[in-house]
């Protein structure tokens, strides 16, 4: 078991999405959450605010699927991943993997530690990934034309949250981001979760 752990860790820090809004805590087969999340993202084009709606069904055997929804920022995010939980003691870790688009394709591998500090707060954190196939326009000015090209990017985040119960089934998030690559913004926001 440690071996495909640090197999993980190792993987990830070789390739080395961004928002997270989720502990390494994996939802019981069948059960489902939504989470609303405002949202300031520093370093895009322009400085922007925007809501993410997370959604996440258990599929049981340590995995979920998930969903999310992006509004605002002159464009639309969307994603899909699997998550897998590799321990469910202490430190909670999981390992997700998905697919997105947020202006170009995209994907995802996102590691999450997370530590229940008492049983009202998780803190959690770990490493975000994209690998972002970007295409890219260029003028060739002898040739007056313009030419479009493959950009294949690869941006890492630092993540760090808090889960607080506030109400049976009702969550608080608070969530910071900071981009690691030169390409990746970094982005604060906070939220409520439902669990159903």
């Amino acid at each position: 078991m440690h071996r495909k752990i640090i197999f993980f860790i190792l993987l990830l820090l070789s390739f080395s999405n961004a928002q997270i809004f989720n502990s390494a805590r994996i939802l019981k087969q069948k059960r489902l959450s939504l989470s609303i999340n405002p949202v300031l993202i520093n370093g895009l084009v322009e400085d922007d605010a925007g809501i993410f709606v997370h959604s996440e069904y258990g599929i049981g055997s340590g995995m979920q699927a998930a969903g999310q929804l992006g509004l605002g920022f002159n464009q639309t995010y969307w994603g899909v991943l699997l998550e897998k939980s590799f321990v469910n003691s202490f430190p909670i870790i999981s390992f997700s993997g998905g697919i997105h688009n947020f202006e170009n394709v995209g994907l995802d591998f996102t590691l999450n530690f997370s530590v229940p500090v008492n049983n009202l707060v998780d803190l959690y954190g770990g490493l975000d990934s994209d690998l972002v196939f970007a295409d890219k326009k260029t003028f060739n000015f002898r040739t007056e034309t313009w030419k479009k090209e493959s950009d294949t990017q690869f941006l890492t985040w630092f993540f760090m949250g808090a889960e607080v119960v506030i109400r049976n089934k009702v969550h608080l998030l608070f969530e910071a981001e900071i981009g690691i690559a030169d390409e990746a913004y970094n982005l604060f926001g906070t939220g409520i979760k439902f669990y159903f």
